[in-house]
């Protein structure tokens, strides 16, 4: 009887080992997984794809979906996603794909969503899940997204940055009213820097940042307000 225990627990335990697993990439920075993990992206453009895919890294077959979530949007967008069958217009904020995809080990699907923003620039926040064929979930990814299109203008009298290109010092006037939230974003989307800054003129210290573009976002009350292109030029 105990040899029958283990040797179906050493079965299952077997059975487990051998399921396919999923690794999800972003094709812009090749090689690393981003499984349960955001990615951080910034664009300056209304329209855009996003380059994805997954691959069955296990010894089985896997059949899988994917299923997209709308986590938080702070403006109107409209959506697609493109998976090894078709491209599929999304709908709501939670759709998934109508159909499966089979992928043997080592093989691999693309998940490309195209997002355009209707009404210039903003937020969105989005979750992709890897589905199996009974639609729950293998595993996730977040996208974190930051469209600056059309905010300098949009909002130039909330407040005025110079010098632009800076070395060393930015001086920021605040002609809002109140305090604001400065977040300062590399070129990948990433926070470098992060200051309150109060109703009138204050400093922002850049000499710590490598030469290169950044972007300033400047938050009311959680909401994003603004959009600056800065240069730090050393």
């Amino acid at each position: 009887m105990k040899n029958f225990i283990l040797t179906s627990f050493l079965s299952v335990l077997l059975l487990g080992v051998s399921n396919a697993q999923i690794s999800i990439y972003w094709d812009e920075d090749p090689g690393n997984t981003y499984n349960s993990s955001t990615i951080n992206i910034l664009k300056d453009v209304g329209s855009f794809d996003v380059y994805m895919h997954c691959e069955n890294t296990g010894t089985t077959n896997q059949e899988v979906k994917f299923r997209r979530i709308v986590l938080n949007s702070s403006v109107t967008f409209s959506d697609q996603f493109c998976d090894n069958n078709l491209c599929y217009p999304c709908f709501g904020n939670d759709w998934t794909s109508p159909a499966s995809t089979m992928l043997m080990p080592g093989d691999s699907s693309v998940m490309k969503p195209t997002i355009s923003f209707l009404n210039g620039a903003g937020t969105a926040e989005i979750r992709y899940y890897v589905l199996d064929v009974n639609d729950q979930p293998i595993d996730s990814v977040d996208v974190n997204i930051t469209c600056t299109v059309g905010m300098e203008d949009t909002y130039k009298k909330i407040t005025r940055i110079y010098p632009n290109p800076s070395a060393v010092t930015l001086n920021v006037e605040n002609v809002f009213g109140s305090k604001l939230e400065l977040n300062m974003l590399n070129k990948n989307g990433e926070s470098v820097d992060f200051k309150i800054i109060p109703n009138g003129k204050s400093t922002f210290d850049v000499s710590h940042l490598s030469s290169g573009n950044y972007f300033i976002n400047i938050i009311s009350n959680g909401e994003l307000m603004e959009t600056k292109k800065i240069i730090v030029l050393h």
